[in-house]
């Protein structure tokens, strides 16, 4: 679950990995572009929108486990991610 969260959450940054822009798609997309750009540098930040995700802002393994994601989606691209989540 925390890989599809980090690859909604790079998603909704706007843009596509060859730096196309990704069209608005949901009615909050201004406020999570918004909170997509913070998250990152602060992947926690994603999680503390409680409205979305209430409690699981506190579920420290599950923030870590997205946060390792996503910083890999950003480093290397979600192709690589999906390579390696069968092994992890």
């Amino acid at each position: 679950m925390t890989l599809v969260e980090a690859m909604w959450a790079r998603m909704c940054e706007s843009t596509r990995e060859d730096g196309s822009p990704i069209e608005p798609s949901d009615p909050f997309w201004d406020r999570l572009t918004q909170v997509a750009a913070q998250a990152r540098t602060t992947p926690q930040v994603w999680f503390e929108q409680r409205q979305l995700y209430g409690d699981l802002a506190d579920a420290t393994l599950f923030a870590e486990s997205f946060a390792k994601w996503l910083d890999l989606i950003w480093a290397q691209g979600a192709e690589a991610a999906l390579q390696t989540y069968p092994s992890e």
